[in-house]
């Protein structure tokens, strides 16, 4: 599923967001923590359950989702800031989908989305978390999984 989840990322970045994502290396920590200034959540229920986000800093989420609305970075109200970083997690999601084959059914919810410089975004979970680190532009791009 990872694997299936790190393909989905730079398939989706380079299609949806115009950008070259170099998957670095893998990371497994015991707690699911976000903290970087942007970050979208989606939660995954059926055969499979668990929590999916992507994380980066201000200045990529603002390019990535500059590429997919179509405006410049500098004109991205905070709404459709949010709006993007959510839809490029769904998305991510929904490509990570498509590599479970026929092992059953998984929904995703609604995703949701965070930016700012001072919060941590915790789930507690007894499950381990991936995390996929990406370099996008020479700016790093985690993406986090506990299932």
């Amino acid at each position: 599923m990872i694997h299936g989840l790190r393909d989905a990322t730079t398939q989706v970045l380079y299609t949806m967001a115009c950008c070259q994502a170099e998957y670095v290396g893998l990371s497994v920590v015991d707690q699911f923590v976000l903290a970087d200034e942007a970050c979208g959540v989606v939660r995954l229920r059926g055969v499979v359950d668990g929590l999916v986000a992507i994380s980066c800093g201000l200045d990529l989420a603002q390019d990535m989702v500059s590429h997919i609305i179509g405006m410049a970075p500098d004109e991205i109200r905070r709404e459709d800031l949010l709006d993007g970083i959510a839809e490029l997690t769904n998305m991510i999601c929904g490509g990570m989908k498509t590599h479970f084959g026929g092992g059953g059914h998984v929904d995703l919810l609604s995703p949701s989305s965070v930016i700012g410089k001072d919060y941590v975004a915790q789930w507690k979970t007894q499950n381990a978390t991936s995390i996929l680190l990406f370099q996008v532009d020479g700016r790093p791009l985690r993406v986090s999984a506990s299932f």
